[in-house]
């Protein structure tokens, strides 16, 4: 029951006492009570020291776990705390303490288009683990340009919103590092920067993508593309030149017309894709959006939010969502026979894909059934991250697996080692692991004989249990 009382003091109500009858004064309480209701003002430090029987000090120091406070006494506070339905006022301990208890995430790129790919959902959420148990929160910010996005950091910064700040992806020359190391602003990058030592968690994205091209060459591809993300990024210059390496390694020329970029969208992604395989059918189509919105938005979004049983059910939605979208676009099925190794203009095409990451590698794998091209009968495609939606599509995906939720872990955990002073690495660089799956075989020139050369017969099979463990790391 609640009574307002006109002193503005704090009262308590005994049990079974109507509205508007007998009330006492709190801090003469003396018996066994039912709760503290709340009259004209919120309680404060100084009502929970008198209740207490310690000074506003000692409560203080309680709220900060002061190890010269016994503990009979914080035991005794905090209960009084939780009787009063004490909280902390923060903005009041940040002026004291000039620390607001929060840390900023830059996303990079707006919130549609980061929520969409499984990546940041799965980083802010080891992010978000290792600052909860640290007692930080989070402030996200969103910009559809860098300039808008260094902005809005700048503005957290300076005007206190935040202790520091986590970039989570890293650019050739980026105007907005070089801005927080030169004013000595507490700050985390996600990847490699390039030409700065400045704390940042890395996987070694070079090592990676010699390594997914070099499980292809080791399939007897010979001519495989490669579908990267935009320029100015540092993990797409980084998994180009693992892919170049690998290929110069094994003797090849690299191709450069076997090389897309794309901006991890779903449509960029299937557009470039056709560009490689079947350049005059590109000019004349335009992808479906409904897959897109299907595949790489939604279905995506929830299985990487979800855990547990909720996670597998979200995964299996999104696998009913590619099975419906398996309808052939290209020639009918009795006429799609092993796919020829050139493209329509006479050119020679790629019989394997390395996706710079598992939603670009959906709009290939789409890309290649509306031209009649079987995965991985006609082409392999492989891709990064090894988003949970990976095993669930058809085929089931080959990708590098990246620790992106221990990135995101290790990224709060070292800034926030920054913000109390302690001492920590410079530098964090992850494994990762290669997953071997269904999308990913021999070139169509090796392959074994008593294959399926009709895709009546081609049904994908389950997924490659075995991991190609190489010591290497990724996005």
């Amino acid at each position: 029951m609640h009574v307002e009382i006109p002193s503005g003091k704090f009262r308590h109500v005994r049990r079974n006492v109507p509205p508007g009858g007998e009330f006492h004064d709190c801090t003469t309480c003396a018996h066994v009570c039912t709760k503290w209701e709340v009259g004209s003002v919120f309680p404060t430090i100084k009502d929970v020291a008198e209740r207490a029987g310690v000074s506003p000090s000692t409560v203080s120091r309680v709220i900060a776990d002061h190890p010269r406070i016994s503990r009979a006494t914080k035991e005794r506070v905090r209960a009084v705390m939780r009787e009063l339905n004490y909280h902390p006022n923060a903005v009041a301990r940040s002026l004291v303490r000039r620390r607001t208890q929060t840390i900023g995430v830059a996303l990079s790129r707006s919130a549609e288009a980061a929520l969409a790919n499984p990546f940041f959902p799965e980083v802010l959420r080891g992010i978000g683990s290792f600052a909860r148990q640290a007692r930080y929160s989070l402030t996200l910010t969103t910009a559809t340009t860098y300039d808008e996005e260094r902005q809005q950091c700048m503005e957290l910064l300076t005007q206190r919103r935040v202790d520091g700040l986590i970039v989570l992806a890293s650019r050739i020359d980026d105007p907005l590092v070089d801005w927080l190391a030169e004013n000595g602003y507490p700050f985390v990058v996600l990847g490699r920067v390039p030409g700065r030592e400045v704390p940042h968690v890395n996987n070694d994205n070079t090592a990676a993508a010699r390594r997914a091209t070099e499980h292809l060459l080791e399939h007897g591809h010979r001519h495989i593309g490669f579908v990267g993300g935009p320029p100015d990024l540092v993990v797409s210059v980084d998994r180009l030149e693992g892919y170049k390496q690998a290929l110069e390694a094994a003797g090849i020329p690299v191709r450069p017309e076997f090389i897309v970029s794309t901006d991890f969208s779903y449509e960029q992604s299937y557009e470039a894709a056709r560009r490689l395989l079947a350049p005059e059918a590109a000019a004349q189509h335009t992808p479906p959006a409904a897959v897109g919105a299907v595949a790489s938005a939604a279905g995506v979004e929830r299985a990487v939010a979800a855990t547990g049983a909720e996670r597998a059910g979200a995964a299996a939605g999104v696998e009913r969502a590619m099975a419906a979208a398996e309808a052939p676009a290209g020639p009918s099925s009795a006429e799609r026979t092993v796919a020829p190794a050139m493209r329509p203009d006479g050119a020679q095409r790629p019989t394997a894909l390395v996706a710079i990451d598992d939603a670009v590698a959906l709009g290939v794998l789409a890309a290649a059934r509306d031209l009649g091209l079987r995965v991985p009968e006609d082409v392999s495609v492989l891709g990064f991250n090894d988003s949970p939606v990976c095993p669930h599509v058809a085929p089931p995906l080959s990708s590098v697996s990246i620790p992106v939720f221990e990135m995101g872990v290790a990224a709060a955990r070292m800034l926030c080692e920054l913000l109390e002073g302690k001492p920590g690495p410079a530098e964090v660089i992850l494994p990762a692991e290669l997953v071997v799956r269904a999308s990913t075989g021999p070139a169509p020139a090796e392959r074994p004989p008593g294959l399926a050369t009709t895709l009546e017969t081609a049904a994908p099979g389950p997924p490659v249990a075995a991991r190609a463990r190489g010591g290497v790391a990724g996005h």
